[in-house]
């Protein structure tokens, strides 16, 4: 294999949540030449929108303005223990110049502890960026995308139990956003590498030895061992090993009833990812006011459960910081 001798970044984990991208960055993170954010940003699509609202933050004091606003974005709730004066002007003196593309290379630079002058991948891992393919490569013509797809059937229990999220909602999204990373990926599809989460369980070292031939950098086998659990919620929860096993809990947990109903909103998807189906094809899509009334229950769903995990005040923190900071404005 030709290495590559020019790394850098973005590198991009995407996928829908709870499919397998936090495995991915863990196992990613004992590679040491590859640095993914611990935390997803979510804000890129944000910024683009606002960014002509912000000062010249080349000026300290528009970009001290600028992180206090970005604070309040769950990405900086999470990553709260990293926040104080020492972070807020490293990140500053770690843009290479105060384009969207500048400071968020330097927000990654400084919060994954690489300085400018290091030749090494880094990135991000933001599953809401699975909806913004397109977006992402204009902005960093250079960036790789590295897709985890998951069984939607295992994906919507498991969406299911970590947030009570409603499953025929959770059916469509996976649809609509796996079908259009997939088409938009087209246009770029040398920086485009697809991996399935069942895959990833059933051989690690040969779907990470894969990852690591398409972004250009040997293997190495301390990608195998976890350094921290990743997972703390789910059937892997409190696992600091890969949970081979957490694959096909749909035929054993899943009543046959919505394994159908499930079936007809995916069931071309899956065929076409070769996914086994049960039932006969019967392509059947959620309507807007369908979405929109469990898009509303899940809501209220994800505050209940991120309030008994934390606490209301958090929750609510969140909500209100992603809507301040990576909802897209119209």
């Amino acid at each position: 294999m030709t290495l590559n001798t020019e790394l850098g970044g973005p590198l991009f984990i995407i996928g829908m949540q709870r499919s397998g991208t936090k495995l991915l960055r863990t196992l990613f993170d004992g590679h040491p030449q590859i640095h993914i954010l611990d935390a997803e940003t979510h804000f890129l699509p944000y910024w683009v929108k606002v960014w002509h609202e912000f000062d010249n933050l080349s000026d300290p004091k528009a970009f001290s303005k600028f992180y206090r606003h970005m604070q309040k974005s769950p990405y900086f709730i999470y990553t709260k223990k990293l926040d104080s004066i020492q972070r807020r002007d490293r990140w500053y003196s770690m843009c290479k110049n105060f384009t969207i593309q500048g400071v968020y290379e330097g927000l990654v630079r400084c919060d994954t502890g690489i300085d400018n002058s290091t030749n090494l991948i880094w990135g991000d891992k933001s599953t809401s960026y699975i909806n913004y393919l397109p977006l992402l490569k204009e902005l960093f013509p250079q960036s790789k995308f590295i897709h985890i797809i998951r069984d939607v059937r295992d994906y919507a229990l498991s969406v299911y139990k970590a947030w009570k999220k409603n499953k025929l909602r959770a059916s469509q999204r996976w649809v609509d956003s796996i079908e259009k990373a997939r088409s938009d990926s087209l246009a770029f599809k040398d920086d485009y590498f697809e991996i399935k989460y069942e895959e990833l369980l059933q051989d690690p070292e040969k779907i990470l030895a894969k990852c690591c031939h398409f972004l250009g950098v040997e293997f190495d086998s301390s990608m195998l061992t976890l350094s921290t659990v990743p997972e703390n919620i789910g059937e892997a929860k409190g696992y600091k090993e890969i949970k081979l096993d957490n694959k096909g809990k749909y035929l054993t947990s899943m009543d046959s009833v919505t394994l159908e109903k499930i079936e007809s909103i995916a069931g071309s998807t899956l065929r076409s990812l070769n996914y086994p189906t049960h039932f006969p094809e019967s392509n059947k899509k959620l309507s807007k006011m369908e979405m929109n009334f469990y898009r509303v229950i899940d809501g209220l769903n994800l505050i209940n459960q991120e309030a008994h995990r934390t606490s209301f005040l958090h929750a609510i923190k969140i909500e209100i910081g992603s809507y301040l900071t990576s909802r897209v404005p119209k």
